[in-house]
């Protein structure tokens, strides 16, 4: 009895999934989902110079440096006494 294999091309695409390094810049939706807000807010962060970004053709793709820049910058949540 012959047994089913997955695909070759299944295991291949994830080996290079793994492998891939990390991209130089992303999309202004990716960005947004980086960060855990909306587009809206990532064209706000744009225009008030907190994050970096460049056209290619008709797409604005945001550098993942000032993604990284901005996140290590916020505030850090202290905890409360307790007490």
């Amino acid at each position: 009895m012959r047994m089913c294999r997955r695909p070759r091309v299944f295991t291949r695409a994830r080996r290079r999934f793994q492998m891939s390094p990390k991209p130089y810049a992303v999309s202004v939706r990716e960005a947004g989902r980086l960060q855990g807000l909306g587009r809206s807010s990532v064209y706000e962060q744009i225009e008030r110079g907190e994050l970096e970004a460049f056209k290619d053709g008709t797409r604005t793709l945001v550098t993942v440096e000032s993604i990284e820049r901005r996140q290590a910058n916020l505030p850090r949540v202290k905890p409360k006494a307790k007490g």
